[in-house]
């Protein structure tokens, strides 16, 4: 209206979405059941550890966008070599899922990743979850950082993406080394 009312001549006006859904998370109510239920009932899983990483994410044809095998590579680290009890769930889907899911099972991690497909309920799953962990080697700024920071979540992300602009190294979260799966970023 105000292109043609000041006859400003522009011929194509795009609207931009909002970068975050705010609203279903500020619209978010807890509720008192723990953690587990949630898995349980709303995922279909029972978790091995009591608290549970969440990765939330596409899983598209250039992995290493995502970095998912670095992520399994980590988690590996963690179950076998750290001797860590370990529970992750991936909310994502893609045409690459299937493949994600061969590569946890040649690993041996069956019972501590848990594919959940697309999924609607991102806040219940941040807010039942100890943490969000964003593994991507280019990504500018994942909005699911700072979706995870709304639902007060710490976050772990790579060095060298957006999640240095968002997460502050040891008080909202973590970096580690970009590529590197057992390595800290200096920062």
């Amino acid at each position: 209206r105000v292109n043609r009312e000041k006859k400003l001549g522009i011929k194509n006006i795009v609207k931009i979405s909002p970068f975050i859904d705010d609203v279903r998370i500020r619209n978010f109510i807890p509720t008192r059941t723990p953690s587990y239920e949630y898995f349980l009932t709303q995922c279909g899983i029972r978790p091995l550890a009591s608290s549970v990483i969440c990765v939330i994410g596409n899983m598209y044809t250039e992995l290493q966008h995502k970095s998912y095998p670095l992520l399994f590579r980590a988690i590996k680290e963690l179950v076998y070599k750290k001797k860590n009890e370990v529970s992750v769930v991936i909310a994502g889907d893609g045409e690459m899922r299937d493949y994600c899911k061969e590569i946890v099972a040649s690993m041996g991690l069956s019972d501590h990743v848990h594919f959940l497909g697309f999924w609607r309920d991102i806040p219940g799953l941040l807010y039942n979850s100890a943490f969000l962990v964003l593994a991507s080697s280019v990504e500018g700024c994942g909005q699911v950082i700072i979706e995870a920071g709304l639902m007060k979540r710490a976050a772990i992300g790579a060095s060298g993406t957006g999640a240095e602009t968002v997460i502050v190294d040891g008080k909202t979260g973590l970096l580690f080394e970009n590529g590197n799966e057992i390595g800290r970023a200096h920062v």
